[in-house]
């Protein structure tokens, strides 16, 4: 734990996290738990290339190291790495990964101390922030998590969007991960519906986010009227961007929707089935919608219901109906004057 009587002076943290997106979004809990009691402090990520880029932008990061994850297993990178780091002087290792590579590194690094994550499985964010308490038991609980986007990034989207009418809804569907993530991805059907639905009645802009590898797959949100379909176009710093500039994003458990959470402007409409009580959106303007459904939480990977059918979504994600969505995305504008 944080000697008190030192509290005042400036110290120096690196945190390690490597992925996922979400597992990425929620490590930021310590960053922002210290900062708000310690702005003073100096705090350092190491992470992978791709994540480094959605980070790049925030301000309670001052430096941001990358890990090549095609050398993890070469001691003599995992080596000079870990002399790299040494330099700094780190007053604490926040190693959140567990494993070889980043004890290793950690370890030539040399801090004055580090501190693991459990192992213990609980809420992802509790677990991060439990590390947290261990450096500082006086830290108090963010009420949200905050990344900041960058303002170059956000004048970019504003001027692909400038054309088109409010209210702007993101729609984040998933599909490139859906044989891992039964259980979180929201039927194609229902999207579709819940699209054309919001565009009838509000004249919302409807727009499809995703990865590169989404984006042939969600040319088949076409079928929403006057979809604007951005799936592959942007870069994880400018999906940050544009989730910053919506009134409403709408999403199952996925990175993109804790990416989402951490824009404490935006709405955040979180579609729950297995990964209920464990992944949730987090933050004051985040609203966690489940279903009527016996086995939501079960936290497996693989569906059960699943393995003697081939419809590939869960009945705990078939059992949040369109009414369900529409509804509390109507409730969510009018309470926020949208």
């Amino acid at each position: 734990m944080e000697d008190l009587n030192t509290a005042n002076k400036e110290k120096k943290i690196l945190i390690i996290r490597f992925g996922a997106i979400g597992d990425v979004v929620h490590s930021t809990i310590i960053s922002t738990a210290i900062k708000n009691k310690y702005p003073q402090y100096k705090i350092h990520f190491l992470t992978l290339p791709y994540i480094k880029e959605m980070l790049k932008n925030d301000f309670n990061f001052e430096k941001i190291f990358e890990f090549d994850d095609s050398k993890k297993n070469n001691l003599l990178y995992l080596y000079k790495l870990g002399i790299k780091l040494k330099k700094e002087k780190y007053d604490v290792i926040f190693n959140l990964t567990n494993a070889f590579r980043t004890n290793f590194i950690s370890y030539i690094a040399n801090p004055k101390n580090v501190i693991k994550r459990s192992k213990k499985r609980t809420i992802a964010l509790d677990a991060f922030f439990n590390a947290a308490l261990k450096f500082d038991n006086t830290l108090e609980y963010p009420s949200n998590l905050s990344i900041e986007a960058g303002q170059v990034e956000k004048d970019n989207i504003l001027e692909m969007l400038n054309v088109i009418k409010q209210p702007i809804i993101v729609f984040n569907p998933g599909g490139e991960n859906d044989n891992i993530r039964q259980g979180r991805i929201w039927p194609f059907e229902y999207w579709v519906e819940l699209g054309n639905r919001l565009y009838e009645s509000l004249n919302a802009a409807i727009i499809i986010s995703g990865s590169k590898n989404e984006e042939v797959e969600h040319q088949k949100y076409k079928a929403i009227k006057n979809a604007m379909i951005l799936s592959g176009k942007l870069k994880l710093n400018e999906t940050l961007a544009l989730f910053s500039l919506a009134d409403i994003v709408v999403s199952g458990d996925s990175g993109p929707l804790h990416m989402a959470s951490s824009q404490n402007s935006v709405k955040t409409v979180a579609l729950m089935g297995s990964t209920a009580n464990m992944c949730e959106a987090y933050g004051e303007n985040c609203y966690n919608i489940y279903p009527d459904y016996d086995c939501v939480g079960c936290f497996e990977k693989k569906c059960k219901y699943l393995h003697r059918s081939n419809d590939k979504y869960s009945p705990c994600m078939k059992a949040i109906c369109v009414d369900k969505v529409f509804n509390k995305i109507n409730e969510v504008l009018k309470k926020h004057n949208v």
